[in-house]
């Protein structure tokens, strides 16, 4: 028969250790915490021309690519599509345009 009431309960980490553990983690996984501050009227303004969809305005990635693309004007898009080097389904898909244009870049570039 064992003596149930001898058993130590689990520690709880402190919020130091937790922190020191997911820093170490990291560093075997090669990967390095960046914090981003934006302003609120950049992602808004992301949202407003279509760029960012509401409920995305958490997800980090999904902001970083949306308020990159709303720096092009109207007329640089327009002149995207009107060049083919977007679709008019791709203006408001950040991702596809920055793929667009790189791949555009690439080619113009290649001998």
């Amino acid at each position: 028969m064992t003596d149930v009431e001898n058993v130590p309960e689990p520690r709880l980490a402190s919020p130091s250790t937790l922190r020191v553990r997911l820093h170490r983690e990291r560093r075997r996984e090669r990967l390095r915490l960046l914090t981003l501050e934006m302003p609120e009227t950049a992602i808004g303004a992301a949202i407003a021309r279509g760029f960012l969809k509401p409920e995305d305005s958490t997800q980090a990635w999904s902001v970083i690519q949306s308020v990159y693309a709303n720096q092009l004007s109207d007329r640089a898009l327009n002149w995207l599509t009107d060049n083919a080097v977007i679709t008019a389904e791709q203006r408001t898909n950040a991702a596809a345009i920055l793929r667009c244009i790189s791949n555009w870049v690439e080619r113009a570039a290649a001998p």
